[in-house]
């Protein structure tokens, strides 16, 4: 497929940092956390936060404490056309404000290309080699879900392009292609696939590394934490490769699972208790160098 849009000198026009939800204030250190990695690896990149208009007090905290989050956006109550939008108490709601013309419109312009990052995500490699990825119109972690001639890329940590996501969400209106159900970055990740140029998936196992997957040997099914260093464990998926960025690694499992795991690869102290869902890249290698085989695993 054609590029859609140029994208602008150095690759982002924005990083986009999103969390709806109206309690935000109660994961506040994980936040901080996303947001000081964006600012360190990215300088120079400007942050905007989206976020529930309940959580405005705490908006306005991660401006003060970063100076890279340069602009907050409450999504149900700044955003033309999206007022009062119902939003922050599901993933259904989250896929539904992703999917209007709306929000991408709020997010730039047509030629604007942006990170798009959930507060359990981050950037592991060198800021500057972000280009190599932005220059498609859609990138993120590969899964195993979603159409067999286009399987989803996570988007919780993904490159957009604004002109492709509101061409996506025309043309499906437009009843250029059928999307049943799912996600939004499964809808995304079919329509880039259609109608804008969507990285390969050799360059999205560069680019992002999605959760750890853990499967029982005998039954395949998703297991505890608990057995995250347990010989009876069978894989855990990992890109062959090291990524660039990560999303969602430490969301399985429970943290003392995650503190045994952490210290028999050698990482020293444990990952710090009150910040379970985000670890450091030392700690997302660390745990990728315990379980070499990749398999197959859940996206988020």
């Amino acid at each position: 497929m054609a590029r859609l849009a140029l994208v602008a000198a150095g690759g982002l026009a924005r990083v986009v940092l999103i969390d709806v939800r109206p309690d935000v204030e109660r994961h506040a250190s994980k936040l901080h956390a996303v947001a000081a990695n964006l600012c360190e690896k990215l300088p120079g990149t400007p942050v905007v936060f989206f976020h529930h208009s309940a959580a405005a007090a705490a908006a306005a905290a991660l401006a003060r404490a970063h100076a890279c989050v340069g602009r907050t956006t409450a999504v149900d109550a700044q955003i033309p056309g999206l007022e009062g939008f119902s939003v922050g108490r599901n993933v259904r709601q989250y896929n539904a404000l992703l999917k209007t013309e709306a929000f991408w419109r709020s997010i730039g312009e047509d030629r604007d290309t942006v990170l798009l990052a959930q507060a359990d995500s981050g950037v592991c490699g060198a800021g500057a080699a972000v280009e190599a990825f932005a220059r498609y119109d859609y990138c993120g972690a590969v899964t195993r879900f979603g159409a067999a001639w286009a399987p989803t890329q996570n988007g919780g940590f993904s490159i957009r392009n604004v002109g492709c996501m509101r061409r996506v969400i025309r043309e499906f209106a437009a009843g250029a292609f059928r999307f049943r159900r799912g996600n939004e970055d499964a809808f995304f990740t079919q329509g880039a696939a259609l109608f804008c140029d969507k990285c390969p998936a050799a360059v999205a196992h560069e680019f992002a590394e999605e959760t750890i997957h853990v499967h029982n040997a005998t039954t395949r099914e998703p297991v505890s934490g608990a057995l995250l260093d347990d010989e009876r464990v069978a894989k855990v998926f990992f890109p062959r490769r090291r990524a660039w960025g990560f999303h969602k690694n430490w969301n399985y499992g429970q943290h003392a699972a995650r503190r045994r795991a952490w210290e028999k690869a050698g990482g020293g102290p444990a990952p710090p208790p009150y910040d379970p869902d985000i670890a450091t890249c030392a700690a997302n290698r660390a745990l990728a160098d315990l379980h070499v085989a990749p398999a197959a695993h859940g996206g988020g």
